[in-house]
């Protein structure tokens, strides 16, 4: 082989690694910016006080307020505090909510039953109605399920936590596991509540999607009389798409 050939032949290389060269630059600078305004949602955890709309004792605690120290902007409606923890603003985001209504509504009127008490919970086409001595109503669980936000900025970047309404429906059927767990003396099942399930999907500004799922305990960390106040902690934790397919198949 010529000289004239090696020093092409060099060359040539020479070229090629400063193109793979600058083509990882270019994907590093990319990356860097991606992640320079990447959005991250999280729910912080929050104090719920739970009491009844009576002064009677043994009544359904469905009347749930955040901690007293908390500023209410939802009128008499608890909520969840929505964060943007990450750099970047979140757009079109969109908030599913997932709660086996149907199975808390039978484990309830079940716990009565075993107690000769009459059944409170009727739960159909969505609609979860309770039928108690001071207490009817009906909640539409299939109207409750998803709500939408334009957009979250950052925290530190002049922007507050949106607060997101605790959907009725679970409070309700909660609130009924609650009273008929306690109202029979088996007080061991107030360890045993369901958590909410939540799947948070959102954009950033360049329109990437990211999804989170979320399981949020409810933890009673005492209560009253029969059952008629609590006081709890709703637990955020992250989960995977595939914890929140087992609980939801």
């Amino acid at each position: 082989m010529e000289t004239s050939e090696i020093i092409a032949i060099s060359a040539s290389i020479g070229t090629c690694v400063s193109a793979i060269a600058t083509l990882l630059t270019v994907r590093e600078i990319s990356k860097q910016r991606k992640s320079s305004h990447k959005p991250e949602i999280a729910f912080f955890r929050t104090n719920i006080i739970g009491t009844t709309d009576t002064k009677q004792s043994g009544e359904i605690p469905n009347i749930w307020k955040n901690n007293p120290d908390e500023q209410h902007s939802c009128g008499n409606f608890p909520f969840l505090y929505l964060h943007n923890i990450g750099s970047g603003a979140a757009k079109d985001i969109e908030i599913s909510w997932s709660f086996p209504i149907g199975e808390v509504a039978y484990e309830t009127n079940f716990i009565l039953e075993q107690h000769s008490e009459n059944k409170i919970l009727h739960y159909e086409n969505g609609s979860l109605c309770i039928n108690h001595e001071h207490s009817h109503s009906m909640s539409l669980w299939r109207n409750q399920k998803n709500q939408k936000i334009d957009f979250l900025l950052p925290v530190g970047r002049d922007s507050k936590a949106i607060k997101i309404i605790i959907p009725p429906a679970y409070i309700l059927a909660t609130s009924s596991f609650i009273y008929a767990s306690s109202i029979s003396k088996h007080f061991e099942q107030l360890s045993n509540i369901r958590p909410l399930y939540c799947t948070i999907n959102y954009n950033d500004i360049d329109n990437y999607n990211s999804t989170r799922y979320v399981k949020i305990n409810f933890d009673i960390t005492c209560a009253h009389g029969n059952g008629d106040k609590f006081e709890a902690i709703l637990t955020p934790q992250g989960i995977s798409k595939n914890e929140l397919m087992d609980q939801n198949p």
